[in-house]
């Protein structure tokens, strides 16, 4: 688990809160991962909000996504701007 801003690897987490196994990437600002390997490939992606297994998990650069469920978002890697609610939406 991470919370604010906490240094990893040489990388900042910036403000980013991460909870799960294997979730999120120690780059990207203002992140918000919950459930096992959601975001988990994120590098330079911002202000996403990534909740429930696999949710946006190959999620790269794209920037202000909201995934809510079991892999929701899941193929999405450089969209910005999407929003999928349910499983596997999108």
């Amino acid at each position: 688990m991470f919370v604010g801003n906490i240094q990893q690897d040489g990388s900042r987490l910036e403000d980013s809160f991460i909870v799960g196994t294997g979730s999120g990437q120690p780059t990207g600002i203002e992140n918000t991962a919950t459930g096992n390997t959601s975001l988990q490939m994120n590098t330079t992606g911002s202000y996403n909000t990534a909740s429930g297994t696999r949710a946006l998990i190959r999620n790269t650069t794209g920037s202000y996504n909201t995934g809510i469920g079991e892999s929701a978002l899941y193929a999405s890697s450089t969209g910005d701007e999407n929003t999928a609610i349910g499983y596997q939406a999108l």
